[in-house]
C-alpha cells in the first residue's frame, strides 16, 4: 500500500500495448518524439492499428525507470501505445490457412 496519500492505485483493463524504449529523458519533446515514431510505425503495419479515444488522440503512457541521479544515456524510459488487430484481420489469416 502507498505510504503518500496523493498516490492511488487503480486496477487496468488487460490490454496489448506496443512499447517503444528509450533513452535520456522523459522530458515532453523527447516523449514526443518517440510516441509519434512508436504510432507512425504502427500505422504502417498491416495487422496492428492504435486505439483511439474519445478525444482523438492514441492511448498512450509513458514511463521511467530509473533514480534522477542516473546518468542520461543510463535511463530506460518507455513510450505505451494501445493497439487492436485490424478489422479483418484474422479473418484473412485464416483464408490463407
Amino acid at each position: 500500500m502507498p505510504v503518500d496519500s496523493a498516490v492511488k492505485l487503480r486496477q487496468l483493463p488487460s490490454r496489448t500495448q506496443a512499447v517503444n524504449t528509450f533513452t535520456w529523458s522523459l522530458k515532453e519533446a523527447n516523449v514526443a518524439a518517440h510516441l509519434q515514431a512508436l504510432v507512425t510505425e504502427i500505422e504502417a503495419d498491416p495487422e496492428w492499428c492504435v486505439v483511439i479515444t474519445e478525444n482523438g488522440e492514441p492511448e498512450w503512457c509513458a514511463a521511467g525507470y530509473n533514480a534522477p541521479f542516473t546518468i542520461p544515456f543510463m535511463r530506460t524510459n518507455e513510450v505505451m501505445v494501445t493497439v487492436k488487430r485490424r478489422n479483418g484481420y484474422q479473418a484473412q489469416e485464416r483464408a490463407r490457412h
